[in-house]
């Protein structure tokens, strides 16, 4: 973790530190609320496991409790998203969906901003580490910075600019996740769509090709055939078109 995403959540424990811990969760009948609640609180916010905090990082707000409930535990699932994101809800696009149902505008300012740095900082990061061995891809990190409404283009050329091994394996991700190039991965349908439409453009993009192209040699033989594969999917695009 870079000391920029460690002080970015540390900032975010920070200013949720006023959201008390729930005593009673609301839930669907089809969830032990009690149960829950007695594996929430069991232990201090920043001590809970993933398996203790990660099922429910997927139900919030669906089947079981409330936003005031989320803004308690955002911390620790913002934590897990960038260490060990083994549950949906850690995911970031899955992250940005509870977000956005929470009315997370309608927060007190240094708590979106705090939300809001964590994302930026989890993606510069990402494009800078192997997706092989990140917690989440870039193109995650993008989904969900994208799906909360932020421009995503200074983004796109500051990946655009690296030439690391490290953010070419993240492209050839990120092509591999736009397959066939008609059809919209997952999560990015709820993405606006004129964001959708820059991605895809910057995606199918001949500087895409050709930084692929240009790294592929240089590749170590087990990093290459996701590059080999997002080759594959940009030519076929071109034939077509």
């Amino acid at each position: 973790m870079s000391p920029q995403l460690r002080a970015a959540l540390d900032d975010a424990y920070k200013a949720f530190a006023d959201m008390p811990a729930p005593t009673h969760l609301d839930a669907s009948p089809l969830r032990d609320a009690k149960k829950i609640l007695r594996t929430l609180t069991a232990r201090p916010l920043r001590e809970l496991t993933n398996e203790e905090i990660g099922p429910y990082s997927g139900w919030a707000m669906t089947t079981v409790g409330n936003e005031q409930d989320y803004r308690h535990f955002l911390p620790r699932i913002l934590e897990l998203s960038v260490s060990d994101p083994a549950w949906i809800g850690s995911e970031p696009p899955v992250i940005a969906s509870r977000l956005l149902r929470a009315d997370w505008r309608h927060w007190p300012e240094n708590q979106q901003h705090a939300v809001t740095v964590v994302f930026y900082a989890a993606f510069d990061l990402a494009i800078r580490s192997n997706p092989e061995l990140a917690a989440a891809s870039a193109s995650d990190w993008l989904c969900g910075i994208a799906r909360l409404g932020f421009p995503i283009t200074d983004l796109l050329a500051g990946w655009r600019q690296s030439t690391t091994l490290e953010s070419t394996l993240q492209l050839a991700w990120l092509v591999g996740f736009f397959d066939g190039l008609e059809t919209i991965p997952p999560f990015w349908e709820e993405a606006p769509p004129l964001i959708r439409h820059e991605i895809h453009a910057w995606v199918i993009h001949p500087h895409s090709y050709d930084q692929l192209a240009k790294s592929v040699t240089k590749a170590p033989e087990e990093d290459r055939w996701p590059i080999e594969r997002a080759l594959r999917i940009l030519s076929a695009s071109t034939a077509r078109h």
